[in-house]
């Protein structure tokens, strides 16, 4: 009994004649070799005491784990254990971090997920792809992972965003971020090939599912491909797109077309035959058929043409 108040007291005077150092509540870690200046608080602390305890060595720790905490009791035994008395360690827990240590990856995809359920509304059957994810090195623990906001931008299949890493009393850290989106699309695949202005009839499409980047050009209706003609050459296996598409022409090549003449006091009207495609706005060359010359003429209607002799 006697022997345990005399140990207790010898502590309680070690800790008032020794220097109390103040113990930090964290530690970013370069390096597996610990030392007691990496634990507590140096700003008070005068050169010759910050040389004398970046000495000490306190433990090794493995660079593999992600932390490890460290009692100031566990401190104050280990400088007993070394003899060393002259100072004391206040406060209550430090967790060490090796610096090493950096964002996951899973805490980026489940960020940027969360970023574009919000911002964009994406549904959960958007795939994402993240190109080229950067490291990050955790500087503090107490970071927050967030997007930047960008009023302007819109959804893409290939975006860029920028990740924000928040420290306390800290400028916002910025790292650029390239993502992929894709989206499975109901399609339709030309079971024939078809020329430029070509109609498109129900046995040249084919059903399909494609996956693709997140794009407006996939939203073509079974109706609407029907309803429109090939803007260019498309070949027998193509994916129908709304850049291979265009609105059927007003008038089409060898129909007859009215042909409206239209002056000041002069209205006349009389047939011929277009001798190429043409859409509203747009000149079409015609063939008078009784006296076989050619002309041209306004699209104004369908299977309708006009040649202004003034200006309206």
């Amino acid at each position: 009994m006697k022997f345990r108040m005399l140990f207790f007291m010898f502590l309680a005077f070690s800790s008032i004649f020794a220097n109390n150092l103040k113990l930090k509540s964290s530690a970013q870690i370069d390096k597996s070799n610990v030392y007691l200046s990496d634990l507590v608080e140096l700003n008070s602390l005068d050169l010759s005491t910050r040389q004398e305890i970046a000495k000490i060595l306190i433990m090794n720790i493995d660079k593999n784990v992600k932390f490890q905490n460290l009692s100031v009791q566990q401190i104050n035994q280990i400088l007993k254990k070394q003899n060393i008395n002259n100072y004391f360690i206040t406060g209550q827990l430090i967790t060490i971090y090796p610096n090493n240590q950096i964002i996951s990856t899973e805490l980026i995809q489940s960020t940027v997920k969360d970023y574009l359920l919000k911002r964009f509304a994406i549904d959960e059957l958007t795939e994402i792809e993240l190109v080229k994810i950067p490291e990050i090195k955790i500087k503090d623990a107490n970071y927050q992972l967030s997007i930047k906001n960008n009023s302007s931008q819109q959804l893409n299949g290939k975006m860029i965003i920028a990740l924000q890493v928040k420290y306390p009393n800290m400028a916002p850290e910025e790292y650029p971020l390239n993502l992929k989106l894709y989206k499975t699309y109901t399609v339709y695949k030309l079971k024939n090939s078809k020329k430029m202005s070509e109609r498109f009839v129900a046995d040249d499409l084919e059903l399909n599912y494609s996956r693709e980047l997140i794009s407006n050009q996939y939203n073509l209706s079974y109706e609407e491909i029907l309803e429109k003609v090939a803007a260019t050459y498309c070949p027998k296996g193509k994916i129908l797109n709304t850049s291979d598409v265009k609105s059927e022409p007003l008038v089409r090549k060898t129909d007859y077309v009215v042909v409206n003449i239209i002056g000041k006091n002069f209205n006349m009207k009389y047939n011929a035959i277009a001798k190429n495609d043409a859409w509203l706005g747009e000149q079409v060359t015609l063939e008078n058929p009784d006296t076989k010359r050619f002309f041209n003429a306004k699209v104004i209607d369908k299977n309708l043409v006009a040649i202004y002799l003034e200006e309206k």
